[in-house]
C-alpha cells in the first residue's frame, strides 16, 4: 500500500500490569479497520489505554502519522485522538 501513512498504527505491543500481561505482541495491520471484541479481560481496554498513550507499553511501537507516539507532545496526540473510558 502506497501513500500517507495512516492515523495510527502498533506492532507487537506488550502491555503488562505488574506480573499480569494484558497485551501480548498485538499489532494493527496498515490500511485495515479493525474491530475489538472479546469477553471481559481480553485486553479489549488495555490495548485502547495503550493506543492513547495512557497506559505504557513494555515493548513494541506504536506510530501516530508515521512519527513514534511518545515524539509527539501531548497537546498534538489529544488533537489526533481522545479516549473516553
Amino acid at each position: 500500500m502506497t501513500g500517507p501513512d495512516p492515523a495510527l498504527q502498533a506492532c507487537e505491543l506488550l502491555v503488562d500490569y505488574g506480573a499480569f500481561r494484558a497485551l501480548d505482541r498485538v499489532s494493527l495491520q496498515r490500511g485495515a479497520m479493525t474491530v475489538l471484541v472479546g469477553p471481559n479481560g481480553s485486553g479489549k481496554s488495555s490495548l485502547l489505554m495503550a493506543l492513547a498513550g495512557a497506559v505504557p507499553a513494555a515493548s513494541g511501537r506504536i506510530m501516530l502519522e508515521g512519527r513514534a507516539l511518545p515524539d509527539w507532545p501531548l497537546r498534538d496526540v489529544a488533537r489526533h485522538m481522545a479516549l473516553l473510558p
